[in-house]
């Protein structure tokens, strides 16, 4: 489905061999396809990248064997194009391979492209809300999601988001948003992302009754070897818990007392925030206007800790009940 440019032409390519070494030229154009590398061509492929018989470069010749002595044989040989993929994977990070630019990766899971940076607190951000899911249920594994066992994420449903027993502990994501662009800053895609609740954020992990979750949630549905961001309370005099509240002093903010949060678009500006609102029993609330993100950490039996954003602050140490859907960003580290 990608699109190739630089092709051979004329496509096909016809010639007449009077060598008698039953061969033929084929066209120098090195065939480009974004995100992979041109090995050459292959007459016997049994994948993207791998070749059962000669790989010939381009401007190569290809050997037509026509397994007659008569002179006016006719051969025809399909050649077809041998790739490496260049992409860099998010599963496959490690701190070295982020840096302050920010720059494009992938989640092998789905193939969805996410920007990531090195941030002012020295940590690799996703500058972009997570889109995992969709229409169908997927299938996740420890080797490409931060859980524990195998476990199956549902299908997008505006079920669950409730404040019910189901909300709690039944796992649900929407996606009727997920490729919608809304009010956003800095260099993210402003695309909304999927609504998670926290029982789905958690990958099934977290998934207990009003009133009976206890600690932190120990795994996410971030890619292997991310994690959502710990969130925290505020402890006055300016300080907070968690790395949300941290980013917003690493990057010289000071918090308002008066007004709950780092006042500006300093922070909403590094961290990419879109102003996603959240999802609430079949509907949305707040979308242009405020944006909310999971935290990995404890509030009380009902709450988790929560960043929520604004148009002029961000508040880091805030909370939300688990059954809304909210938005979910990774950084990169155990």
């Amino acid at each position: 489905s990608d699109t190739v440019t630089n092709m051979p032409t004329p496509n096909p390519l016809q010639g007449t061999d009077t060598t008698g070494n039953a061969a033929i030229k084929i066209s120098s154009n090195v065939p480009v396809r974004t995100n992979y590398m041109f090995k050459g061509w292959c007459t016997s492929q049994t994948s993207d990248d791998t070749c059962s018989s000669d790989v010939v470069q381009p401007g190569g010749y290809v050997a037509l064997n026509p397994g007659t002595s008569s002179p006016t044989a006719n051969v025809t040989k399909n050649l077809y194009a041998m790739w490496k993929s260049t992409k860099t994977y998010m599963q496959n990070m490690t701190s070295s391979d982020c840096t302050t630019t920010a720059k494009t990766v992938y989640d092998k899971r789905d193939e969805e492209p996410y920007l990531v940076q090195k941030l002012a607190d020295g940590k690799c951000w996703m500058l972009d809300n997570l889109r995992l899911g969709g229409s169908s249920a997927m299938n996740l594994t420890p080797s490409d999601t931060n859980i524990n066992s195998n476990w199956t994420l549902p299908a997008s449903t505006t079920t669950g988001f409730t404040n019910d027993s189901t909300g709690y502990t039944v796992a649900a994501v929407d996606a009727d948003y997920r490729n919608t662009t809304i009010t956003s800053y800095g260099a993210g895609s402003s695309k909304i992302g999927n609504y998670y609740n926290f029982c789905a954020a958690s990958g099934g992990t977290y998934c207990y009754a009003e009133g009976s979750g206890t600690g932190d949630a120990q795994y996410d549905i971030c890619p292997a070897g991310w994690r959502m961001s710990t969130g925290g309370n505020y402890q006055g005099s300016g300080v907070g818990d968690g790395e949300y509240f941290a980013l917003g002093t690493a990057l010289g903010l000071t918090f308002d007392e008066d007004r709950w949060g780092f006042t500006g678009t300093t922070y909403q500006t590094a961290l990419s925030t879109p102003l996603s609102g959240y999802f609430y029993n079949g509907s949305t609330y707040y979308q242009g206007s405020y944006g909310y993100f999971w935290s990995s950490t404890y509030y009380d039996g009902g709450h988790t800790c929560s960043l929520n954003v604004d148009s002029s602050s961000a508040y880091p140490v805030g909370n939300a009940y688990r059954f809304l859907g909210l938005s979910l960003r990774c950084l990169l580290g155990s």
